[in-house]
């Protein structure tokens, strides 16, 4: 038979045991966020990506745009729609495998494509779906 003490004991270890909190590994959390976005489509319309960077930079003090605003309002309008920043990282990283002037190190990431999208003058987005419902978002 336990006696009164060894019983608070075993009660104090549960207690501690259940105190314990789980350690996040915040890179793979990371990660895994951003691959959530990875999506294919056709990406025609950026066929004019640098005749739109060189008109964008012609006269531009300071650092020079790598992406297009063409590129910047379609993140800007499926983050609005569908993913994250962080997803649409993912999404960009796939895109590179498809298109050429996307290629590998090139991609931004969330952070300089969120900077981008606050900075850009987009017509109000407002997203009025049920997010289960499938979007089809179409670029021309």
């Amino acid at each position: 038979m336990l006696s009164n003490r060894s019983r608070r004991d075993n009660t104090n270890e549960t207690r501690k045991s259940k105190k314990q909190k789980r350690k996040i590994n915040w890179s793979e959390y990371n990660e895994s966020l951003v691959k959530r976005g990875e999506v294919l489509f056709d990406t025609n319309f950026l066929s004019n990506w640098r005749v739109e960077l060189k008109k964008m930079n012609k006269g531009k003090e300071g650092a020079k745009y790598l992406y297009p605003n063409s590129l910047i309002l379609l993140l800007a309008t499926i983050h609005a729609y569908l993913l994250p920043y962080r997803q649409l990282e993912g999404f960009l990283k796939v895109m590179s495998t498809h298109v050429k002037v996307l290629e590998k190190g090139t991609v931004p990431d969330y952070t300089t494509v969120w900077w981008r999208v606050v900075r850009i003058k987009v017509q109000e987005l407002k997203p009025a779906l049920n997010p289960k419902d499938v979007v089809t978002i179409a670029v021309s």
